[in-house]
């Protein structure tokens, strides 16, 4: 899977805790829009309506109802990979992908 298709499913997860784009968007840092058009990009990718929209409350279609079980171990194992990749930098001391050379 790919990251920016791992971040949608972030975005996803924390909408639909949120029931709010706006919510969603400062859990995650980032605007409203962000948000919505992420979830745009995913609804088109999936090729199904994930959320219903009005002006101030978004609510689950039920397309999204069958796979979220399947999202939060995938987000789980994107933060684990993530946190595996940091702490192996940190160990080998590398910085921008580049290792140092250490003398005593």
């Amino acid at each position: 899977m790919r990251m920016d298709s791992l971040s949608a499913l972030g975005f996803f997860v924390r909408a639909a805790e949120a029931r709010s784009f706006t919510e969603a968007g400062r859990l995650l840092s980032v605007s409203s829009s962000a948000v919505g058009k992420t979830i745009s990009r995913l609804e088109d990718r999936l090729g199904v309506r994930l959320f219903h929209r009005n002006t101030r409350t978004i609510t689950m279609t039920r397309a999204p109802l069958i796979f979220v079980g399947a999202v939060y171990p995938v987000i789980g194992m994107g933060i684990a990979l993530e946190a595996g990749k940091l702490s192996a930098v940190a160990w080998l001391g590398w910085s921008q992908g580049s290792p140092a050379l250490r003398a005593p």
